[in-house]
């Protein structure tokens, strides 16, 4: 079974789960309180957050436009992560992931190294700016508290490992994704392998581009 189906199966297998879940929540719910729910909601501040919401995306696609060199139009990728953000709200333990892989790598432009080194520079720039806004608010917030000094030391600890990781990546000896011997586990050693490429293949612009656009993206996730 290659990739690509053992993808499906997962998604598929992961969206029948999920859906049995949402019919037993709402089975054992109140049909009224929903609906009493839905009719009390602030109609400006609910049309502030879609428009937050759709900005968020757009940024989140052209994060993605430039990782991958502009190989797949906005108006596709817009299409893709909405369905990818899609995915990894109905999907347990973050199966969604593997939606962008999917269909940034099923495109005729595109491929799955390449897809799959987009998602981890760009998880590993959220992580990044996470724990620099983590920082700076441990600062504001606590920095009278006892606790400020743990709070801070996690911050850096989180925001380091991230520099670990980039660095890592960039610095890691492909031979030993040659060694493989086992069919099965050979297919998954090139994977990794085309994958880091890949990676390594991305510019500084393109890491310095992604970098500035995750900071209004989580910034403006924050604020919703």
């Amino acid at each position: 079974m290659n990739l690509r189906n053992r993808i499906k199966i997962n998604i598929l297998a992961s969206i029948f789960i999920t859906l049995v879940v949402i019919l037993v929540v709402i089975l054992n719910s109140s049909v009224k309180e929903i609906i009493g729910f839905v009719l009390r909601l602030n109609i400006k501040i609910l049309a502030i957050g879609i428009v937050l919401y759709l900005l968020v995306y757009l940024l989140r696609t052209l994060r993605f436009y430039f990782l991958l060199r502009k190989r797949i139009s906005i108006k596709s990728l817009f299409g893709i992560v909405c369905l990818h953000n899609l995915f990894i709200s109905i999907l347990p333990s973050r199966l969604g992931e593997f939606s962008y892989i999917y269909f940034a790598g099923s495109d005729k432009k595109s491929n799955y190294a390449s897809s799959t080194a987009s998602l981890i520079i760009s998880r590993i720039f959220d992580t990044l700016v996470i724990s620099l806004m983590l920082i700076f608010s441990v600062i504001i917030l606590f920095y009278n508290s006892e606790k400020f000094y743990g709070l801070l030391y996690y911050s850096l600890f989180v925001f380091f490992i991230a520099l670990i990781i980039i660095v890592s990546l960039y610095k890691l000896n492909l031979r030993i994704f040659n060694k493989a011997k086992n069919t099965t586990l050979l297919k998954v050693v090139k994977f990794i392998g085309r994958s880091l490429n890949a990676l390594r293949a991305i510019s500084v612009k393109e890491l310095t581009l992604t970098f500035l656009m995750t900071l209004p993206i989580w910034a403006t996730s924050f604020y919703i």
